[in-house]
């Protein structure tokens, strides 16, 4: 009788250490979820404050356009925001439209909805608005921060891209280049 006694308060043990590690468990990844949501607002606030900066930055200056970098630094298969500004310098509207392109290829990037890229030989994506823009003219003029999105690729190297703000007339309003390093 006892033998069986004994092998039932081991079984009933076990199913309470089972339940109370469940429970901590459970307990562990609703903090660590709290962690990481509490993180994302900052890093949206930071790309605020970038588009405010290059925004001010380009209508104190005779700049067109601006780049948050001229380089940055990823992993490969990771993804990044680039922030970029485009400064009305015009008398009138400025109608434009986004392109991308590697240096040293033919053809541009067109918009993708996810990783990789559509006309990039390295493997690169990039996402953005790609529709047409308007910016009105508002006192001494007016500037528009946007952010593009990178997918890089996933062989490592050092790459140059270009963003060129063309006008509605296709004409070249505006172009930089930057450079990603994939580690």
């Amino acid at each position: 009788m006892k033998a069986k006694r004994g092998s039932l308060d081991i079984s009933i043990n076990a199913i309470i250490v089972i339940v109370l590690a469940f429970t901590f468990l459970a307990l562990a990844l609703t903090f660590i979820k709290g962690i990481f949501v509490d993180i994302q607002v900052p890093i949206e606030g930071s790309i605020e404050q970038v588009k405010t900066a290059l925004r001010n930055q380009l209508i104190s200056t005779g700049d067109r356009l601006s780049i948050e970098l001229n380089s940055y630094t990823l992993q490969k298969n990771s993804e990044d925001f680039i922030v970029f500004a485009v400064a009305n310098k015009k008398d009138g509207k400025l109608n434009y439209r986004i392109e991308i392109s590697e240096v040293g290829e033919q053809s541009p990037t067109s918009s993708t909805s996810g990783s990789g890229g559509i006309n990039l030989p390295s493997g690169a994506g990039f996402q953005w608005d790609s529709s047409n823009q308007v910016l009105e003219v508002v006192g001494e003029g007016s500037a528009k921060a946007d952010t593009i999105k990178y997918f890089s690729p996933s062989v490592g190297g050092s790459y140059q891209y270009k963003i060129v703000i063309w006008d509605i007339d296709d004409e070249e309003y505006a172009s930089k280049s930057f450079f990603v390093k994939v580690s």
